[in-house]
């Protein structure tokens, strides 16, 4: 599931609003758990600051995968550019192209 900038800024928000609470209102029961236990604030503060932690590990996540994707498609590309070179050298006698185009062997 994809983790967007807005999402973490969203829950950081929380986490301001529930710190700003547990300095006025440090045994305050905010909610029930699914067990229906009773959560205070700063349970609730701590859920929250797991959630963003696993939202920025997949985050995290996300990019890393990015980077290693961009890593084989270079090599992909340095491969495809080398058979293309050497495809052309054993066509015409040019080996390898720079900014100035094809440059041919020495014969």
């Amino acid at each position: 599931m994809p983790v967007s900038q807005s999402d973490l800024v969203q829950l950081q928000q929380q986490i301001a609003d529930l710190s700003a609470a547990v300095a006025t209102k440090q045994d305050a029961q905010v909610m029930n758990d699914q067990n229906d236990n009773v959560l205070g604030v700063k349970d609730c503060l701590g859920l929250l600051e797991s959630k963003v932690k696993a939202m920025e590990d997949r985050m995290n996540m996300g990019i890393s995968n990015l980077h290693m994707k961009i890593q084989n498609t270079d090599q992909r590309l340095a491969d495809i550019d080398a058979k293309v070179n050497g495809c052309v050298e054993g066509e015409n006698g040019y080996t390898s192209y720079n900014d100035e185009g094809y440059v041919r062997s020495p014969q």
